[in-house]
């Protein structure tokens, strides 16, 4: 088809092959709910995405595992075995319990320590650095290195220039007894890591040192660029949400009233959600309120998400995910505590929290100002505008198997798809977006 074409050049391989594989699965669909259910049901299918028991234990299986691939057990033992041929003292690993559980599928690891733990195991496990890379990118889903932590930027050094665990052990105990300059002026993540990737070189570990020293920030002034452009994206979403909800008041109220035809109960709580919603969206938004709060999420992101999920006045009308989404799709996934917890610079975030906010918030607002000012906004000019800004926080750029990124991928291919059948369609990317929301809290309690 001359359209699936078109748009196939604004994609890789794989991100044409799995968006165009979805087509198949929504074909004959015509509504933005039938469609919703329909792609919900592909993201809560976890063979469509990548498991972290299965890519840990292709990890080891590269790294010489020759056991049995069905025994979760033998897999953890062969783990733990290199880590004490490495000289490594276990304890700095995860314990036996989580590893086991990692290779059956039961967690995954998800924090800013655990990113730590599985850069240690590539160490121990001697992988290249671009094993290591696409592992980070591909199965544990998130940015490989954190070139704002002094930590991780060691290690990296340590896989780029194939050093042991213990060389890695001796130079974080020199930066630990090295006085620190605490200076107000740090390099940028772009900088740091050009430093790491391009400049150190095996044998350069006191200049790396010294560098670490004077240039990569204390640990709570992490992430300053990534806050920066969320507060930015907040302050410039708010009224594209205020002129999109003046613009169009009873286009949401007509969904909502057929949905009341099938569901009493839940055409209720609905109804109250969205007066508080409209209640909320018709604040002034301010930047801050005097408790610290950042007035006007809680109606942005009602806007955003068509409903409103700061129930805490009305817990009646809470809607959780559904609970057979993927862990690492519901895990962070922003809504009005986590944009306000973000804001507050007071408050320690993970990386991933504030990838994911970054995301949404700039899909919003490009999408918004698209339907507010009848433009189109492509899917590569989205795409390519996210990744710029995840590269400046020294974020991972989108990956279309992340199943939270893959809702952004596909609500933007839905997008073009449907403005080259009728070029008025400017809005129908968030209208998905709704629709997948709405659909993926369906069944929840």
């Amino acid at each position: 088809m001359e359209n699936t074409n078109n748009i196939s050049k604004q994609l890789s391989e794989t991100e044409f092959y799995i968006l165009s594989k979805t087509d198949k699965h929504t074909a004959g669909l015509e509504t933005a709910e039938e469609i919703a259910e329909e792609i919900t049901a592909i993201v809560a299918n976890m063979d469509n995405f990548p498991s972290f028991g299965d890519g840990l234990t292709d990890l080891i299986m590269e790294c010489g595992y020759c056991g049995d691939l069905d025994s979760h057990n033998e897999k953890k033992q062969y783990l733990y075995q290199r880590i004490i041929n490495s000289g490594a003292n276990v304890n700095e690993f995860p314990t036996d319990e989580t590893l086991g559980n990692w290779f059956k599928g039961k967690t995954i690891p998800s924090t800013d320590k655990d990113r730590l733990y599985i850069q240690q195991i590539c160490l121990v496990l001697e992988c290249s650095l671009e094993q290591t890379e696409n592992f980070f990118r591909k199965i544990f889903l998130g940015m490989p290195f954190n070139f704002r932590n002094a930590e991780e930027c060691i290690c990296y050094f340590c896989i780029k220039n194939g050093k042991s665990y213990q060389e890695f052990q001796n130079l974080k105990i020199q930066l630990a007894e090295s006085p620190h300059s605490h200076t107000e002026v740090t390099s940028s993540t772009a900088v740091i890591r050009h430093k790491f990737s391009e400049e150190f070189k095996a044998g350069d570990e006191q200049k790396m040192l010294e560098y670490l020293i004077e240039s990569v920030p204390e640990p709570e002034r992490y992430y300053y660029t990534a806050r920066k452009h969320i507060k930015t994206l907040t302050d410039r979403c708010i009224p594209v949400a205020k002129q999109l909800q003046n613009e169009d008041p009873a286009k949401e109220d007509a969904r909502r009233e057929k949905q009341s035809n099938t569901d009493k109960a839940r055409a209720k709580r609905v109804e109250e959600s969205e007066a508080a919603r409209k209640k909320a969206i018709s604040e002034n938004p301010a930047d801050t309120t005097d408790n610290g709060k950042y007035k006007g999420v809680n109606s942005l992101m009602a806007e955003i998400y068509g409903f409103q999920t700061d129930t805490s006045r009305c817990p009646e009308m809470k809607r959780s995910f559904d609970k057979k989404l993927p862990k690492a799709f519901i895990r962070n996934f922003p809504k009005h505590h986590q944009i306000d917890k973000v804001l507050r610079e007071s408050d320690i975030v993970s990386s991933e929290m504030l990838r994911k906010c970054l995301i949404l918030l700039k899909f919003y607002f490009g999408y918004g100002k698209s339907k507010i000012e009848k433009r189109a906004y492509s899917m590569e000019r989205f795409v390519k505008e996210t990744n710029t800004l995840l590269n400046e926080c020294g974020f991972q750029e989108l990956y279309v198997r992340n199943p939270y990124d893959f809702i952004f991928f596909y609500c933007a291919y839905y997008t073009d798809k449907e403005l080259k059948k009728s070029p008025e369609q400017f809005g129908v990317g968030l209208t998905m977006f709704q629709a997948l929301m709405d659909e993926m809290h369906d069944n929840s309690t």
